[in-house]
C-alpha cells in the first residue's frame, strides 16, 4: 500500500526562468535532475515567504504542471505617477 496521496496546490508559485549565468548558489536540484539540469526551459522556484529557499523545477515537469498567472513580461500596462510610486515602495 502506498502512502502517497494526490494534493492540489492552493497557492501561486514564484519562478524565474533559468538562463546561462543564473546564480545557482543555494538552489536545490534533485538527484533525478542532476544529470540533465540546469538547462533551457528549467525554472527556478522560490518560497514566497523565504526567498533564500530556492529549487529547480525541470522543464518537462514545469510544462506539464504550470501555467502563467497574472501579468507577464509580454504584457504592458500604463501606471499613473501614484501607482508607480506605490509599486516602487513594495519590497521584493
Amino acid at each position: 500500500m502506498s502512502d502517497y496521496r494526490q494534493y492540489k496546490r492552493s497557492s501561486i508559485a514564484e519562478m524565474a526562468p533559468w538562463t546561462p549565468g543564473f546564480d545557482m548558489t543555494g538552489v536545490s536540484i534533485s538527484v533525478a535532475d542532476l544529470n540533465d539540469s540546469p538547462q533551457e526551459g528549467d525554472m527556478i522556484a522560490r518560497n514566497p515567504e523565504n526567498h533564500n529557499d530556492r529549487w529547480l523545477v525541470a522543464a518537462a515537469y514545469f510544462a506539464a504542471n504550470f501555467e502563467t498567472f497574472g501579468i507577464t513580461t509580454e504584457d504592458t500596462i500604463e501606471l499613473t505617477d501614484d501607482e508607480q510610486a506605490t509599486q516602487e515602495a513594495i519590497p521584493e
